[in-house]
């Protein structure tokens, strides 16, 4: 019995030492949980109602309370109605105007001067007062010659271009331009006129 002690006390001796070890592991098991993080407001701008193209993200470009915009410029020749009286009195339709008039190959105009509105009509060709529309060949828009309307309408378009953001359609198919909602640009070279089918909408 005596050679077996020292065996037996050293066994006891690890098994000691085994469990201390494994009480610091569990201790440390416990320290290394950490409470659930409270959801935060999203930052300023973040909410509802920020425009489109906007940001909520914070960024350290701006003081605080100001959101990033992240949209880009583009041309509207898609699905919102645009329309301008270009430079010496031609009319630009983009396609989305186009296509709500029915995608006439002729249009009649109207001229409200009580609320100084415009109204644009498709029309058969063989009509004798209907204006052609032409594809422009450089662009995705159509052209109309109407010089002698805006002529006759006193609506002076000879060195700038008349742009219409805003087209109302009513139900009837009729696109109705509120002069007063144009939005006036004024040509770079006043003494070179524009070429045949490269007048694009701004």
């Amino acid at each position: 019995m005596g050679p077996t002690e020292p065996t037996s006390q050293m066994n006891d001796r690890i098994a000691e030492l085994e469990r201390s070890l494994q009480q610091l592991k569990d201790e440390a098991a416990r320290q290394s949980v950490q409470p659930l993080e409270q959801p935060t407001s999203p930052p300023q701008g973040a909410q509802a109602g920020v425009p489109q193209g906007v940001s909520g993200k914070a960024t350290e470009s701006f003081p605080e309370g100001f959101a990033l915009f992240t949209g880009r410029h583009r041309r509207a020749g898609g699905a919102v109605p645009r329309a301008a009286f270009q430079r010496r009195g031609n009319l630009s339709l983009n396609r989305a105007a186009f296509e709500a008039l029915g995608s006439p190959d002729a249009v009649v105009l109207g001229y409200n001067q009580t609320v100084g509105e415009v109204a644009i009509k498709g029309s058969a060709a063989s009509v004798a007062y209907a204006s052609p529309v032409r594809k422009q060949a450089a662009a995705d828009s159509y052209l109309v010659a109407t010089r002698a309307f805006t002529q006759s309408i006193g609506l002076d378009v000879e060195q700038s271009v008349l742009v219409f953001d805003q087209v109302r359609v009513d139900r009837d198919g009729i696109l109705v331009l509120k002069l007063e909602d144009g939005r006036r640009l004024f040509t770079r070279n006043r003494r070179t006129p524009p070429r045949s089918g490269s007048e694009e909408l701004p």
